[in-house]
C-alpha cells in the first residue's frame, strides 16, 4: 500500500512538473525575465504566483487527484503568467480561467480569479459592464461557497462587501457579506477582519443603526491594536534575531580588542 502511494506521489509530481514545463512556467524562465523593464515588483508578483500554483498542485495530491484537475491548475497558472497580476487580467485570461472551471468545477481559486478579471473588465470596457458585473458577483459567491474558510477567498469577501456597499448602494447586502466574512475568516487575520468590521460599520451607518455601527467601530479599534501589537512583536523578534546574529561577531571583536591592548602593554593574556 505504501509503495503504491509513493509511486502515485512520484508519478503525479512528475506529471505536474512536466505540464508546467510545457507551458514554460519554470524558475529559470522567471529569473530570466527579471530585467529593467519588468522591475522588482513584477518579479515578486511572478514569484508569488509561481509559489501559489506550486502549492495548489501539491495540495491536489491529497485531494482526489485527476489529470483534469491538474490541467485546471495549469490553465490558472498560465493565466497568472500571462497577466502577472490577476487584478489586471483581461479577455485573454478569461479563456484559461473558464477552461479551468470546466475541468474542475470545484476549484475555488479559478472562480476567484475569474471574478477579479471581470472586475477589471468592468472598469475598462463599458460595453460589457453589466454582463461582467453579474459574472463577477456569481464567481465571487461561488468561490466563497466552495471554500468559505480558505485564504484565497479572503479577497472575494473584500470585493463583495465593497461592491454591495459602494457600487450597488445596498447596505443590507453589504452587512450580510461582512457578517459572513467575519464568521468564516480565521481570527488571526486581523487586517481582513478589520476591513470587514469597518465596511459593516459604514453599512450600519447608512441604515441609521448607530449603536451597531459604534460596536463595529470598537471592533475596528481593537483590531488596530492587535495589528500594532503584531507589528511591534515582529519588530522585536527581528531586533532579537539581528542581535543574536551580531552577538558572536561583537564578542569576537571585543576579545580581539582586549588582546591587542594587552599585547601592546606587555600584559600577559589569561584565559
Amino acid at each position: 500500500m505504501r509503495l503504491c502511494t509513493s509511486m502515485l506521489f512520484v508519478c503525479f509530481t512528475a506529471a505536474g512538473l512536466l505540464v508546467l514545463a510545457a507551458y514554460n512556467w519554470d524558475l529559470s524562465r522567471l529569473e530570466a525575465e527579471f530585467d529593467l523593464r519588468s522591475g522588482w515588483n513584477s518579479y515578486q508578483m511572478q514569484e508569488r504566483n509561481f509559489c501559489t500554483m506550486t502549492e495548489d498542485i501539491a495540495n491536489l495530491m491529497f485531494d482526489h487527484p485527476t489529470l483534469d484537475r491538474l490541467r485546471a491548475r495549469v490553465h490558472v497558472a498560465r493565466a497568472l503568467y500571462s497577466c502577472e497580476n490577476i487584478g489586471l487580467a483581461f479577455w485573454d485570461e478569461v479563456d484559461d480561467l473558464a477552461a479551468a472551471i470546466r475541468l474542475d468545477p470545484k476549484y475555488a481559486r479559478a472562480y476567484l480569479y475569474r471574478g477579479c478579471t471581470m472586475a477589471h473588465i468592468r472598469t475598462s470596457d463599458a460595453t460589457y459592464r453589466d454582463a461582467s458585473t453579474k459574472q463577477m458577483i456569481e464567481d465571487f459567491s461561488t468561490a466563497i461557497e466552495l471554500d468559505p474558510h480558505g485564504s484565497p477567498t479572503q479577497l472575494a469577501y473584500g470585493y463583495l462587501s465593497t461592491e454591495y456597499l459602494y457600487q450597488f448602494n445596498q447596505p443590507d447586502r453589504a452587512i450580510e457579506s461582512c457578517s459572513l466574512a467575519i464568521s468564516n475568516l480565521p481570527t488571526s487575520e486581523f487586517r481582513e477582519l478589520r476591513g470587514q468590521y469597518w465596511l459593516r460599520a459604514k453599512a450600519y451607518g447608512k441604515l441609521g443603526q448607530r449603536e451597531k455601527a459604534a460596536d463595529d467601530q470598537q471592533s475596528v479599534k481593537r483590531l488596530d491594536a492587535e495589528i500594532e501589537r503584531e507589528q511591534t512583536g515582529w519588530t522585536d523578534r527581528l531586533d532579537s534575531l539581528v542581535w543574536q546574529s551580531k552577538k558572536p561577531t561583537l564578542i569576537l571583536s571585543i576579545l580581539t580588542l582586549v588582546w591587542t591592548i594587552r599585547r601592546r602593554r606587555g600584559t600577559p593574556i589569561t584565559v
